[in-house]
């Protein structure tokens, strides 16, 4: 029976089996006998469920590297086309007509005879059926991965529609080390859009998945309606199965607070160079009013034959200062850019460059320009109010980075806080400390936990003593908890104790504790705590392919069709991310498209050999 699964074929004169379901080769010798044969079968092969039927054979050109040709039997299926096309309509955001197209169908014929166009229900019913395979695997995976998980999320209505959706983000670290960020929900949120709602939909979702006691934190931008929804959602979380009891569930979005403090500073220079115009249009309005100023022997030590220009100069002066400022507030985009990067873990880049920002702030208070005071002043308020979220878990963060260790924070708390460095720096390590304890005590619950799960389902007699609670007096106790501290302060003290890594362009934080054995405890942390985004541009940017999805065109679609669309194109998108495409076109959408017919000028067309890295920050390829 095993040989309706195979053809029997010979490579360099040796017997082999070729796999009529996936193609792969395996030995056919005699003596060898079909025991491997069937496993692959029943266990390896990646086709056989695909209802093929292998004796409905086609014929295929298989062309060699070497300029070859070979004619070989092939396999149709009619539900592997169907799912392939689902896929293309998802990936380009093709709309779910094309299958009604004239152009389309000639094209699908001329490929293969044998494929049966299906209609547009059809299609949608493909792709929602898919979504729903795919959002069970996607739930099983976030339940077996022992991480936890951070959420970022987000709210946009679409002026198409004049509906409301909400993206919500997770963001893990898997059991190989890689950062994952996938798309939960883009769910359609009712009018009005309160907290109440908001708070009920993230909680539908957590809940969807199964994932709510594994929330690390949850990431949103500063929104009076955001911070609602987090006092309403807070109560209903298991407070023990939270980071510190839920200390570090509401995180605001770094990159949205930056942009926030620059517009204030932008602002006040707008207000002064507005101010100047002003006054240079009001003076230089009537020839009275230019003899007036020039009375006022303001230009004295200015020599200008023409009195107007004695107007234009200051102006002209003062752009050229905005230029300058401006020069200045080029570090705020520089960081911005590094939080909203999604391939890379964020939370540990986040501590150092806000204490620059902090330290730059302080040295503009003391311009001798008054409006660099003034613009700063108000920059600062604003990033005082959230100075102190900033400096906590992501502190922890910072000092996880073996670049940076406790080293790192002492240094910019001694710039900062001058003699209360100290009680920071206490405050931080005293927060890490507390980490290390709880997921100590976490890891002790969960093996007596496995301890009491024997072979016959009885306790052992060991584990019935000592956790009795008759059992034992209380010293005995104590020393356990005691003996249990003084082993984690030892891991940690024994980490901070080892000279910070040098600057290295190619470090990667991911596999440093991926390979890292020797601080289990702090292994663990390090997991949970750079999975932790430091904005939400994750859910923003599912709105930009949002817009696209549900663009004057497709209007009409139904809530659960775009939720649909929207998850599994990042779902998709995210099999690819890593791989070197020949084409920078390869994932782009039916809107976006440029005539590459002058190869050679220069200007700006594509060569057919050019290779494209999907995991590239290049937003001009790829916007998702």
């Amino acid at each position: 029976m095993v040989w309706e699964h195979f053809q029997k074929i010979t490579i360099n004169g040796m017997p082999k089996a070729k796999c009529l379901h996936c193609d792969h080769i395996l030995s056919a010798i005699t003596k060898n006998g079909t025991s491997h044969l069937k496993d692959h079968i029943n266990l390896r092969c990646t086709r056989k469920n695909s209802k093929v039927d292998i004796r409905q054979k086609l014929l295929s050109v298989n062309r060699k590297s070497d300029g070859s040709a070979r004619v070989e039997n092939d396999n149709f299926s009619q539900e592997v086309s169907r799912r392939e096309l689902a896929n293309m309509v998802i990936m380009h955001e093709s709309p779910l007509s094309i299958v009604d197209h004239i152009g389309f169908r000639r094209f699908v014929t001329s490929l293969n005879a044998h494929f049966k166009i299906i209609s547009r229900n059809t299609l949608r019913a493909d792709i929602m059926k898919m979504f729903m395979s795919e959002k069970s695997s996607l739930k099983k995976a976030l339940e077996s991965n022992g991480s936890r998980i951070a959420i970022t999320t987000d709210t946009w209505t679409a002026s198409n529609q004049r509906k409301g959706y909400m993206a919500v983000t997770c963001h893990y670290i898997d059991d190989f080390w890689v950062l994952r960020n996938k798309i939960l929900r883009f769910a359609y949120v009712p009018c009005p859009h309160t907290k109440d709602t908001l708070a009920q939909v993230l909680l539908d979702t957590l809940n969807m998945y199964n994932i709510a006691e594994k929330v690390s934190s949850i990431v949103v931008d500063n929104c009076t309606t955001n911070d609602a929804m987090l006092d309403v959602l807070s109560p209903r979380f298991n407070e023990q199965s939270l980071m510190l009891k839920g200390k570090f569930l509401h995180l605001r979005c770094s990159a949205h607070i930056l942009n926030l403090i620059v517009q204030d500073g932008l602002d006040v220079i707008g207000d002064g160079i507005k101010r100047i115009r002003d006054c240079v249009s009001f003076w230089a309005a009537t020839p009275k009013r230019v003899e007036m100023f020039e009375d006022k022997d303001v230009f004295s030590n200015i020599k200008c034959q023409n009195p107007r220009l004695k107007f234009i100069l200051p102006t002209e002066m003062d752009w050229e200062f905005a230029e300058k400022v401006c020069e200045k507030l080029k570090m705020f985009h520089k960081t911005t850019e590094i939080f909203s990067g999604r391939k890379y873990p964020t939370s540990n880049l986040f501590f150092r460059q806000v204490c620059e920002i902090k330290l730059a702030l302080r040295s503009w208070l003391l311009s001798d320009s008054q409006l660099i005071r003034d613009m700063t002043k108000n920059m600062n308020d604003k990033f005082e109010k959230y100075w102190s979220n900033i400096n906590g878990i992501l502190a922890i963060a910072a000092i996880l980075d073996p670049r940076n260790k406790l080293e790192c924070v002492e240094f910019y708390f001694n710039d900062i806080y001058y003699d209360k460095a100290g009680d920071e720096i206490d405050r931080v390590k005293n927060l890490l400390y507390d980490l290390l304890y709880e997921y100590q005590e976490k890891e002790a619950r969960s093996m007596a936990t496995s301890n009491l799960n024997n072979v016959n389902g009885k306790r052992p007699i060991s584990s019935i003593n000592s956790n009795d609670d008759d059992g034992g007096d209380k010293w005995s106790k104590a020393k356990k908890i005691k003996t249990r501290k003084v082993n984690v302060r030892s891991e940690l003290d024994h980490y901070l104790e080892e000279d910070a890594y040098p600057e290295s362009e190619g470090f990667d934080i991911l596999n440093f504790w991926h390979i890292e054995l020797k601080y289990p405890t702090l292994q663990k942390i390090a997991k949970d705590i750079l999975a932790i985004p430091a904005s939400t541009v994750a859910s923003e940017s599912a709105f930009s392919m949002g817009g696209r999805v549900i663009s004057p065109h497709r209007s009409r679609l139904h809530a659960n069709t775009v939720e649909a669309l929207m998850c599994l194109q990042n779902w998709i998108q995210g099999e690819y991310s890593g791989l070197a495409l020949e084409n920078a076109q390869a994932c782009a959408t039916i809107l976006e498209d440029e005539d590459s017919l002058d190869m050679s000028s220069g200007g700006g067309g594509l060569s057919g050999s050019e290779v494209v890295d999907l995991d590239s920050d290049d937003d001009d390829f790829m916007d998702i």
